[in-house]
């Protein structure tokens, strides 16, 4: 696709939206917007399929995808599929020393569902019942109690840190753990996470905060 993050298709019935499996999806996103946009006068008031291939998209991305491209396309019917997308291979996602990096400010709540195709950065608490899920390492200013799931893509170089690691699940690619039930903080220590041996350890980061 010589680079570019979305190719659009003309069809009898509508347009077939190829999707690049490698960039990030807020690229894509805003390049999506930009192409139907310049678009919208090639579309009349009538019915169109509109169908998104080429990678794999979660759920919260494809509302998002919906919900632009319904807006833009407002005065018309439309059908939105999607084509494929599951059997997309998933790469490894291997820049976790300087690579693509998402910033989240704010509780992650539970029922919440944060998800990064990089390196995931959280400013604030991860509470239980929620999850954050990263293709690289996962770093959160604050407490994580819920599931936390880094180098989700397959790469078991990734690391997990925080300021009070105290989740209800830890994952590093395939690897599981979970902390005992008898695990009691009675102060706050940031500590690391990261895989040796097929295990997942868990080491002091810093020192203990009183």
């Amino acid at each position: 696709m010589l680079n570019e993050s979305v190719v659009l298709k003309g069809k009898k019935d509508g347009v077939s939206v190829i999707l690049s499996p490698d960039m990030p999806f807020s690229i894509i996103m805003s390049d999506v917007i930009e192409k139907f946009n310049q678009s919208k006068s090639f579309f009349s008031s009538g019915a169109y399929n509109i169908n998104f291939s080429g990678r794999s998209l979660s759920q919260d991305e494809r509302l998002q995808l919906e919900k632009n491209v319904s807006e833009i396309l407002s005065e018309c019917e439309i059908s939105i599929g999607y084509q494929e997308l599951e059997s997309s291979p998933k790469k490894i996602f291997k820049d976790i020393k300087e690579g693509y990096t998402k910033f989240h400010e704010g509780t992650i709540r539970s029922g919440q569902l944060l998800e990064s195709e990089g390196n995931l950065v959280v400013i604030g608490d991860v509470n239980p019942g929620s999850e954050i899920v990263a293709a690289g390492n996962i770093v959160v200013m604050g407490a994580v109690r819920g599931i936390v799931h880094a180098g989700c893509t397959g790469n078991r170089d990734a690391f997990i840190v925080a300021l009070n690691l105290s989740p209800t699940q830890i994952r590093i690619a395939d690897i599981i753990t979970r902390p005992p039930d008898n695990d009691v903080r009675h102060e706050i220590i940031p500590e690391r996470a990261y895989i040796k041996d097929n295990t997942i350890y868990i080491d002091e980061f810093l020192y203990p905060i009183k």
